[in-house]
Order: C-alpha cells, then sequence, then structure tokens
C-alpha cells in the first residue's frame, strides 16, 4: 500500500516535520519504512 504525504520543507518548522511522521505512522507506517524525497520545485 503506498502512502502519499507531503511537506514543503522551505519555512518548515520542527513541528511540521514532526506532525507529518505522526501522520505516517497512524497511517501504519513503520520505523522501517522507506521514504522517497521527491525534490523538484
Amino acid at each position: 500500500m503506498a502512502l502519499h504525504l507531503s511537506l514543503d520543507l522551505h519555512g518548515a518548522t520542527l513541528g511540521d516535520l514532526e506532525a507529518l511522521v505522526a501522520a505516517a505512522r497512524s497511517a501504519g507506517a513503520e520505523s522501517s519504512s522507506a521514504i522517497d524525497v521527491d525534490t523538484h520545485e
């Protein structure tokens, strides 16, 4: 199952990143889950 979340890192806070991780975990992602970072602008 694919899970797609996004966060604009320009101006993001640590709280924003923590919320993203919390959302991924609540959707079933585990600590060992691989991530893919899309760097297109």
